[in-house]
């Protein structure tokens, strides 16, 4: 048997499969929201700069946790953002050119997380909590 064909069978069957990086962990490809699982940003209340490359979407009746492909640490000099999704529907669901676009600059969306109702609450606290130590933290090293 040639070798040219058994290697594109092997690129080919690891390519359509799962990664498998141990024996007992797998990790699968993660597939884009549908529907009205989807970012609708006519119905977006607010947003979160959570780190620099994650925000928090209040989406109304949904709530999401959005990925930056790169760091987008400008957003937080920013009070307004408009998103980019879908041509023909305008929602963020996680697809390649889906991004989230700032006064100057676009940031790409790599992943979008949609998160109950508790999950996003956890979240916001986390992240309060972390801006609270971190104004302690400054307080206390500007302090004599």
């Amino acid at each position: 048997m040639r070798p040219l064909p058994l290697v594109l069978l092997a690129l080919g069957l690891t390519v359509a499969g799962p990664l498998a990086i141990a024996e007992d962990v797998v990790i699968k490809p993660r597939e884009p929201l549908k529907g009205s699982e989807c970012l609708d940003p006519g119905q977006s209340r607010s947003w979160t700069q959570v780190d620099d490359t994650h925000i928090l979407v209040d989406g109304g009746r949904h709530k999401y946790r959005i990925e930056f492909d790169a760091s987008c640490a400008s957003l937080r000099n920013d009070n307004g953002v408009s998103f980019r999704g879908d041509p023909m529907s305008g929602k963020l669901c996680g697809a390649i050119n889906d991004a989230v676009i700032a006064r100057d600059y676009s940031c790409r969306v790599a992943r979008i997380d949609l998160l109950d109702t508790e999950q996003y609450k956890n979240a916001m606290h986390e992240h309060e909590a972390a801006l609270k130590a971190e104004r302690a933290a400054k307080r206390s090293s500007s302090s004599p």
